[in-house]
């Protein structure tokens, strides 16, 4: 009872609502306190222990029961409370809405000479800002509401004089970029100038140049062309010399092959003559293989035997007739 008790004090509501509280609940911490001795009495360490488990039930079942009770009543006061508070704002919103135009307006009454101060200076900033606006400048600078009209005209003065001077001054460096401009036009015409000239003398001094190169190309020619000549004839005379010395070599080589292929020839007949006789048996041999008469066999092998034979045997008149010639 002393814990419910210090908590709805803590919460600083009325005497009405707070005994309306501790008798809604009070019975309830009662049988919680009660309980949380007696249930830790009920100790259950064996199957057979059925009574204990009996009162363990009992005991949880009127404990739930109370448990949705409690809950019920926390519903209830609190939708309660709820209902309370939206009436309470409803009527506050009311009052709020009744009392708050009435409140402006006699701030204005009592501010009377601030808001018209208010009112002239937030007209004259505006005066101002319009005063300031062809003049291009950031004048969120300065505070015009409150500056005085000689510090007003002196700073519309001075930035006037400001935009002068900077307009003279851009005037003269206008001035002296069209200045400059011409200068360095004249200066560009005067190289373009220099450079034609320089390069009408370059051309004439090429062209003088290519007449002595053509010249010089022409002599060089005319001595290649002589010195071609020259050796042409040299050539030709050298050549001539060859020739006939070719010849003359030629025609002693030629009566030499001659004579020696002569008595080559006259060894070979000489040769033959000694010879002659075992040529004619030679050949008389070839042309008897020649006619040599094969049996008739009826055998494949027999028949690739005799076909050898044939081979060979051609082979053989072949090379007897080759060889005799050269007896």
């Amino acid at each position: 009872m002393e814990n419910l008790s210090v908590i709805v004090r803590q919460a600083n509501l009325d005497e009405r609502k707070s005994a309306s509280i501790l008798e809604a609940f009070n019975g309830y911490f009662d049988i919680a306190t009660d309980w949380e001795s007696k249930a830790k009495s009920i100790v259950v360490v064996d199957e057979g222990q059925q009574d204990l488990m009996k009162q363990a039930r009992e005991g949880r079942l009127f404990l739930k029961s109370k448990r949705v009770e409690v809950e019920n009543k926390r519903k209830v006061l609190k939708e309660q409370s709820l209902r309370e508070g939206q009436t309470i704002d409803s009527i506050a919103r009311i009052l709020k809405n009744m009392i708050e135009p009435i409140e402006e307006y006699l701030e204005q009454q009592e501010k009377y000479v601030e808001i018209k101060d208010a009112e002239r200076k937030a007209a004259l900033e505006a005066e101002r800002i319009e005063i300031l606006k062809p003049l291009n400048v950031p004048y969120n600078l300065y505070d015009l509401k409150s500056m005085s009209d000689q510090d007003f005209s002196d700073l519309v003065n001075g930035l006037k004089a400001a935009i002068e001077a900077r307009r003279e001054t851009e005037r003269r460096e206008e001035q002296d970029r069209i200045e400059r401009e011409k200068k360095e036009a004249a200066e560009r015409e005067r190289v373009k100038k220099e450079n034609m000239r320089l390069k009408a003398e370059a051309a004439e001094r090429e062209k003088q140049h290519a007449s002595e190169r053509a010249k010089m190309e022409a002599e060089r020619k005319a001595a290649e062309e002589k010195a071609k000549a020259e050796a042409a004839e040299r050539a030709k005379l050298e050549a001539e010399i060859k020739a006939k010395a070719e010849a003359e070599a030629k025609a002693k080589r030629d009566a030499e092959i001659k004579a020696q292929e002569e008595e080559r020839q006259r060894i070979l007949a000489e040769r033959r003559a000694k010879r002659a006789p075992d040529k004619n048996k030679l050949n008389e041999l070839a042309a008897n293989i020649e006619c040599v008469k094969f049996p008739d066999v009826k055998s494949e092998e027999a028949k690739s035997i005799l076909k050898n034979v044939e081979i060979l045997l051609d082979k053989v008149v072949a090379y007897i007739y080759e060889n005799t010639e050269k007896l």
